[in-house]
């Protein structure tokens, strides 16, 4: 697989200890496994722009131990146009550049700190193969290892059991000169807060919470009408990011969210200096609110409907996003996955013992938005389509509903075009990955709605619908959905025949 890395992952990575083990062990498995790094050379242009000589001397000498990419695409400007960018400045010029070389499949992914690419990308629809370097880090150890990677579960706790001393807070005290006397009050408060523990059983995450009601969140008194839940402190520490933590702790507070009857989610946040927590948050339906002029931090804010909306504006997919965890079931297409056991447990292992979406025992893998591999010649799926997965062989049940986010279709034989587009999201190794690539394969982005809380047995869907094909990708009809979701008693959805 060749590999683009923008300029911004390797120039400074020699000044940050943590960056700098993480990009040595980056470049160690590209090198084992001979995966092809590169570079563009309008990043190395942008350099040599740099008015500090000192500087761009060092980073010039940096950037030359890597191959730059020969003759890239240069895109024109009707392209550009066609795409929908703009080349406003010389940043925006130099990025839309770079992003080309992947629309034009130059190379397979494009790793970058630039959260502005990363939201450039998931315009283009490019998103899966744009990574920050501690996911592409996580990437290719889940790639190239057979090791079961499982997380420590999410554990309920005390501010007050909590070492202020840890390195874990050295970042939050530099951000936010008063964090200290806040969590000693706090702590006296016996405020709640949920941890994740790291490798070494250090503190890899922490989410300090509270009940608010009709809370005013901004300094011009904007309100949020009734119960809230304020995320007063969301962290991952360095050594655990890229291992998919945040959305581990997205489905804690969903999940915490829907059960208690809160209206809505809110937290503040540095733009400049959050922009991994800000692209996270945001893809799951936080949208920014407004400034808190107080810190200078940015207000997001997460809407928790009590019943499903109504609108019409948003297709099935945006839909979701926004409102999650209700969908839209009147204007989408649901589709029956029958899918073997061993890779039913690859992709949902925390149902193996446990079969609810929202539960206290979080283990690895229980990502939210995961990748789907087939050699099915099925065309009918597209993005916001529903997916009922149908566990086959042993359990003969349907076990999980999940929404489409993207489809992508490889010919046989392009591993790396199977390898680039479930990189980012695929639990599958790469020896899985490299045979299923021998076959066209179907490459299905999708985020977990839900598990059942009783699977669907075959027996009760030969006695309650027409389905009867249980070895391929199959479109359920609306009649039988409905009967499905009945029978779990599956309440976040939107059926209304006004549409």
């Amino acid at each position: 697989m060749r590999i683009l890395i923008d300029t911004n992952i390797f120039i400074h990575f020699e000044d940050n200890k943590v960056m700098d083990e993480s990009y040595s062990k980056f470049l160690r498995l590209c090198s084992l496994y001979k995966h092809q790094i590169v570079v563009h050379p309008y990043s190395i242009e942008d350099i040599l722009q740099d008015k500090d000589p000192v500087r761009k001397s060092i980073s010039l000498s940096k950037v030359k131990r890597y191959q730059a990419l020969e003759y890239p695409p240069i895109p024109t400007q009707t392209e550009l146009n066609d795409l929908g960018l703009n080349s406003s400045t010389r940043n925006d010029e130099v990025d839309n550049i770079i992003l080309f070389a992947l629309v034009k499949e130059t190379v397979g992914i494009l790793i970058t700190e630039d959260v502005g690419i990363h939201k450039k990308a998931k315009y283009l629809g490019l998103d899966t193969r744009v990574l920050f370097l501690k996911q592409a880090l996580h990437a290719l150890e889940l790639l190239h290892t057979i090791e079961d990677h499982r997380y420590p579960n999410i554990i309920n706790n005390k501010v007050y059991n909590l070492n202020i001393n840890e390195p874990f807070f050295d970042s939050l005290k530099l951000d936010y000169p008063e964090f200290s006397i806040w969590f000693k009050r706090i702590s006296q408060e016996a405020r709640d807060c949920w941890i994740y523990n790291g490798h070494d059983n250090s503190l890899g995450g922490l989410i300090i919470y509270k009940d608010e009601m009709n809370p005013v969140i901004t300094h011009n008194g904007e309100i949020l009408e009734g119960k809230t839940l304020k995320i007063s402190t969301l962290k991952v520490s360095e050594q655990e990011q890229g291992k998919k933590i945040g959305e581990l702790f997205l489905k804690k507070i969903f999940s915490f969210a829907l059960k208690n009857d809160y209206k809505n989610i809110y937290l503040t946040t540095k733009k400049n200096k959050q922009e991994y927590l800000i692209n996270l948050i945001e893809d799951f339906g936080f949208k920014e609110f407004e400034l808190c002029t107080k810190q200078r931090d940015i207000v997001y804010v997460k809407e928790i409907p009590s019943s499903a909306p109504y609108n019409r504006q948003l297709d099935s997919f945006e839909y979701h996003k926004k409102f999650f965890p209700y969908f839209d079931a009147h204007r989408t297409k649901k589709h029956f996955i029958p899918i073997q056991p061993s890779f039913h447990r690859i992709l949902f292992p925390e149902i193996e013992k446990q079969q609810q979406f929202f539960y206290n025992n979080l283990q690895a893998g229980n990502t939210i938005k995961k990748i789907y591999l087939s050699h099915s010649k099925y065309t009918k799926m597209s993005s916001g389509d529903i997916v009922l997965f149908y566990r086959s062989e042993d359990r003969k049940a349907i076990t999980t509903l999940g929404i489409v986010e993207h489809i992508k279709n490889a010919k046989a034989n392009d591993f790396n075009k199977v390898l680039e587009y479930s990189i980012k999201r695929s639990v599958y190794n790469y020896e899985q990955i490299k045979e299923y690539s021998k076959k066209d394969t179907l490459i299905v982005l999708f985020r977990i709605i839900s598990h059942f809380n009783t699977p669907l047995t075959r027996e009760w869907l030969l006695s309650n619908t027409q389905y009867k094909n249980w070895q391929a990708i199959t479109e359920i009809d609306d009649t039988s959905f409905r009967k499905i979701l009945k029978h779990d008693n599956y309440q976040y959805f939107n059926y209304r025949d006004e549409y």
